[in-house]
């Protein structure tokens, strides 16, 4: 498992990235990039991506059990 191929710091996302990370998160890491340019303080964070996501839910054995209807 390679770490960063599932966490990204929000200030290196941008709306190119909603594939990878969803909407929320590149939409995040878009308004904060432009408003550090601004100089308003936005606390740093990040991004847990949706190959992340899969990871976990593959290792435990979760996908059959919540697609199942």
């Amino acid at each position: 498992m390679i770490i960063q191929n599932y966490v990204i710091p929000f200030e290196e996302v941008s709306l190119q990235d909603i594939a990878s990370v969803g909407g929320k998160n590149g939409s995040s890491g878009e308004m904060i990039q432009h408003f550090q340019n601004k100089k308003i303080p936005i606390p740093s964070g990040f991004i847990i991506t949706v190959k992340a996501y899969w990871y976990f839910i593959d290792s435990n054995n979760l996908r059959n059990i919540i697609t199942e209807k």
